[in-house]
């Protein structure tokens, strides 16, 4: 089945601040009430290509490639209590990665498959904005907030989504300085790691990312964590190229990589004003056509 693709929609945290976030938040999660927000936007029946037009049908822009499709999929078969295997995919700049992953993981929300996100990024200022960018996609569906027993707010800023209807995101930067994440006995049920690369990493720099993912993160899953790595490819030695190519030494129970370029068959010349003119190819996403 297919959808309408979308429109793609200096501060760092101590660990102790960090810890005190999530820890607070663990303490107050609330049950699922079922696949419902507190306020509209029920999912409950709908498949994610009318829950996509139904809401989001200001974001259309062409029709989805099959590699959205198939992520949207497995946001779509995510069940509680069912740990899958690990997605990585592999996209080109521009190819609505995280616009995708933003919304599945509104929709695993709504259809609280999901109840605790944990969304990572390379630096909790691209951590911040992805979760700014869920709260705009919640506040659109017309999610209420979750609040205490004095009508304030449990928890709505741009490290910190706590929804009435029990699902929360967190955000974190891998320049946080983690030593590791206390939930008490909560933890994360989707982990989405976006944008965890940067062109200008140096191999220390990557090295001391992995050890951040491999010992302070994807431990702190919970028993039935789903995660979902996106990225562009930076340059052969980036994590994305490590995941590829088999030198990255986790996330190895799998699903198969998806590693899709903007086109096949790519060909390209010089012009006479010493620049490329694209001369051959076939676009793998009608939003990125040449």
């Amino acid at each position: 089945m297919t959808s309408p693709a979308l429109q793609p929609i200096a501060r760092s945290s101590a660990p102790s601040l960090f810890d005190q976030l999530v820890v607070g938040l663990g303490r107050g999660l609330t049950e699922p009430r079922g696949a419902t927000s507190a306020g509209g936007g029920s999912v409950e029946g709908l498949p994610w290509p009318v829950w996509l037009a139904q809401h989001f049908a200001a974001y259309t822009r062409a029709p989805l490639a099959p590699r959205h499709d198939a992520l949207w999929e497995w946001f779509a078969a995510l069940q509680p209590g069912i740990k899958p295997k690990a997605r990585i995919e592999l996209w080109p700049r521009g190819g609505a990665k995280s616009s995708t992953a933003e919304l599945g993981t509104t929709y695993v929300g709504m259809r609280q498959t999901r109840r605790f996100a944990l969304y990572v990024s390379g630096t909790q200022i691209q951590a911040d904005k992805h979760v700014q960018a869920i709260a705009a996609l919640l506040e659109h569906l017309g999610v209420d907030r979750a609040v205490n027993k004095y009508h304030q707010s449990k928890g709505w800023t741009q490290q910190i989504l706590r929804a009435a209807n029990g699902f929360n995101v967190v955000s974190l930067g891998l320049d946080a300085g983690v030593r590791g994440v206390k939930l008490d006995q909560y933890r994360p049920d989707l982990i989405i790691l976006d944008d965890v690369d940067d062109r200008h990493d140096s191999d220390g720099v990557i090295a001391k990312k992995i050890t951040t993912l491999t010992e302070s993160i994807l431990p702190t899953g919970a028993p039935d964590y789903a995660i979902l790595f996106v990225q562009n490819k930076m340059h052969k030695d980036s994590i994305a190229a490590r995941l590829c190519d088999g030198r990255a030494a986790f996330l190895l129970d799998r699903d198969t990589l998806v590693d899709e370029p903007a086109v096949h068959g790519l060909e390209y010349e010089l012009t006479p004003q010493g620049t490329y003119r694209i001369t051959a190819g076939t676009p793998t996403w009608e939003g990125q056509d040449l």
